[in-house]
């Protein structure tokens, strides 16, 4: 088990994801399948393109699937989300341990046409 201050982490993964290109991460914890897609989007009618945003929710293209869209993220310098976004809501299988909020942290970098993202999934640990 790994655990970073109060958060128990359940999955990591680093992409390298090309500018245009969306990411899928699939994995199984707590009991459940848990599937997410990341996109990288630029605010063209955004005069001022250095404001970062991070969006998530349920994909419109697959309900079942969670949706976490990065907008002006497009320069070349290093960024995180300053803290873990809430990503889904989990209720366990087991039907005895009790829900949780599925969280992500997030760091990313972009240089010529890629980002370099690093997600980690977490839980808050319990005692």
């Amino acid at each position: 088990m790994v655990k970073v201050g109060k958060y128990k982490v359940i999955h990591f993964t680093h992409l390298l994801q090309m500018t245009g290109d969306d990411s899928y991460v699939s994995f199984r914890a707590l009991g459940e399948d848990i599937e997410f897609r990341f996109r990288f989007l630029v605010d063209e009618g955004n005069k001022d393109q250095r404001l970062r945003r991070v969006e998530s929710g349920p994909d419109p293209e697959n309900e079942q699937r969670g949706l976490v869209t990065f907008t002006n993220w497009h320069k070349e310098n290093s960024g995180a989300v300053s803290q873990p976004l809430v990503a889904a809501f989990v209720e366990p299988e087991d039907g005895v341990s009790p829900s949780c909020e599925l969280l992500i942290a997030a760091f990313i970098s972009y240089s010529d046409e890629m980002y370099s993202v690093a997600l980690q999934f977490m839980v808050e640990a319990r005692p």
